[in-house]
């Protein structure tokens, strides 16, 4: 499994996003990633949020539009998902270089369930989860994208598929 092979959704949520670092945000996830399909669950935006989206990942877009709150949009969009890994990636956070590519040799171990964190250079922060149903609470994931616990990042985290099912 490498990145040319590999294909993930990407979940976004977005409330008038469009901020002076939006475009680099998605740029980067643009370049670091292997995008299958951008999941955009917006918050009804009025600030070009949505067209800014569609000039990077306009062939991949998948624009759901509601007022529900965070944990209800979060789980709309995994609802979304098709392919074996996805990614929450919060809109105002850009990806290192380099992110995806460190997590491919965790993703390849069937053991495990979930990725959260940073990886760069000397500097590695991740949470590896072998057991979603010990490990997840998926309280706290819906409510703010992944759980903060380990000193890990809250804001970007993989995920298998299969994991939504045991919701």
């Amino acid at each position: 499994m490498n990145s040319q092979d590999l294909e993930v959704d990407v979940v976004m949520l977005t409330k008038n996003s469009n901020k002076p670092w939006f475009k680099r945000v998605l740029k980067a996830i643009k370049e670091e990633v292997p995008v299958h399909h951008f999941i955009v669950i917006d918050g009804y935006s009025t600030d070009g949020t949505v067209e800014v989206v569609k000039e990077f990942f306009g062939d991949k877009l998948i624009l759901l539009r509601t007022g529900r709150p965070l944990g209800c949009a979060r789980y709309l969009g995994t609802k979304l998902v098709d392919t074996e890994w996805f990614t929450f990636i919060d809109s105002d956070v850009e990806i290192l270089p380099g992110w995806f590519k460190s997590a491919l040799k965790y993703m390849k171990d069937e053991r495990i369930w979930g990725i959260q964190g940073s990886f760069w250079k000397s500097q590695r922060r991740i949470l590896l989860t072998q057991s979603p149903r010990k490990d997840f609470s998926w309280n706290i994931i819906l409510k703010y994208g992944i759980a903060s616990f380990y000193g890990a990042d809250t804001s970007h985290v993989l995920m298998r598929r299969d994991v939504i099912n045991l919701v």
